[in-house]
C-alpha cells in the first residue's frame, strides 16, 4: 500500500512540474504611433509619446473566462512606467486572450476590471481612446502587436456670450443620461444614470468662459437635456438652468452658446451647434 501511495505521489509532483514549466511567449504589443485624423481626412499626426492628450495607457489580458493574465498601466508624468511611453511587453502562457488597451486623457489609469468594465478612477472623465481584440498565443515565437484606439466619449462644451460675475466661481453640469464608466468591447457607459460635473471657471471675473465635460453615450447617439447651474465659492446656487434636447454623439462635441450669468440668461438664449471632434487613429 505504501508503494501505491509513493507511486500516486510521484504522478502528481510530476504533473504539478510540467503545468508550472508551461513555455511563456514574449508579447510586445505597440500603440505609440497615433496620428490625428481631422474631419476624416488624414494630417501629419503625433506619436502617443509626444501627444500630450493622452495621459495614461492601460494594457490587459484577459483569459476566456474573464480574468486577467496580464494587467499594466503606464503614465505619462512618471518615467519609471515605461521604457518607451505607449509601448509594453509580456511573457503569456499559451492560449486565447481578450486584449484591451485604453489610452486617457485622465491623469489617473481606468480601473480595467474585465473585458466589459472599466471604471473611472481620476475625478473626472477626459478624452478617452481603446482598442479590444482577439489574440492567439500559439506557440513559442515572440508575438508582435498593435492597437488601433478609437475615440469613444462624447464631449459637450458651453461658450458664454455674457461674462462672469464676481460671486461666480464655478458650473455644475448634470446630465440625465450617459455616464463615466464604460465597456471596453463595446465603448459604451455601462451604466445610463447620468452624472455631475462641477468645473472650476478658469477664466477672470468680467470676461466670457467656455468649458467642457465628457461622457460615455449609452448608445452611439443620444439626445438629452443638461442643466447648468452657476455656484459660489461655498457651492451655492446662483443660477440654474436646463437646455433640452441637446444631440450627442460619440465622437462628437455639441457646443451650447448663449448667455448663463446675466439677467436674461435661460435655456432659451442658448444656440446648439455639433461638430466632428478630431479622430484618433493607430496605424501600423
Amino acid at each position: 500500500m505504501k508503494k501505491v501511495f509513493l507511486f500516486l505521489a510521484m504522478i502528481l509532483l510530476m504533473a504539478g512540474c510540467k503545468k508550472n514549466n508551461q513555455a511563456l511567449v514574449p508579447v510586445h504589443v505597440h500603440a505609440n504611433d497615433f496620428a490625428v485624423l481631422v474631419d476624416d481626412f488624414p494630417t501629419k499626426g503625433e506619436p502617443v509619446g509626444t501627444y500630450t492628450n493622452v495621459k495614461t495607457m492601460t494594457l490587459a489580458f484577459f483569459k476566456a473566462d474573464g480574468t486577467a493574465q496580464y494587467n499594466v498601466s503606464q503614465l505619462r508624468d512618471d518615467a519609471t512606467t515605461y521604457e518607451t511611453f505607449g509601448e509594453f511587453s509580456c511573457d503569456l502562457p499559451v492560449g486565447d486572450y481578450t486584449m484591451v488597451v485604453i489610452g486617457s486623457a485622465c491623469t489617473v489609469p481606468f480601473n480595467l476590471i474585465s473585458p466589459t468594465s472599466a471604471t473611472l478612477m481620476d475625478e473626472k472623465l477626459w478624452d478617452s481612446f481603446v482598442a479590444t481584440q482577439e489574440v492567439h498565443v500559439t506557440g513559442t515565437a515572440a508575438v508582435d502587436l498593435s492597437a488601433a484606439l478609437n475615440r469613444i466619449v462624447s464631449r459637450c462644451c458651453v461658450s458664454t456670450t455674457d461674462v462672469r460675475p464676481e460671486e461666480v466661481t464655478k458650473v455644475r453640469m448634470t446630465f440625465p443620461a450617459g455616464g463615466r464608466d464604460f465597456n471596453p468591447s463595446t465603448g459604451l457607459a455601462t451604466v445610463n444614470t447620468g452624472f455631475s460635473n462641477s468645473i472650476t471657471l478658469p477664466n477672470a471675473v468680467g470676461t466670457t468662459s467656455a468649458f467642457a465635460t465628457y461622457l460615455f453615450l449609452a448608445t452611439d447617439e443620444q439626445t438629452m437635456g443638461v442643466t447648468l447651474e452657476t455656484l459660489d465659492e461655498d457651492d451655492n446656487v446662483v443660477f440654474s438652468t436646463t437646455v433640452s434636447d441637446i444631440p450627442l454623439k460619440r465622437n462628437r462635441q455639441t457646443i451650447l452658446t448663449g448667455k448663463l450669468f446675466s439677467a436674461d440668461a435661460g435655456a432659451g438664449s442658448f444656440t446648439i451647434e455639433t461638430t466632428w471632434l478630431p479622430s484618433i487613429d493607430v496605424p501600423f
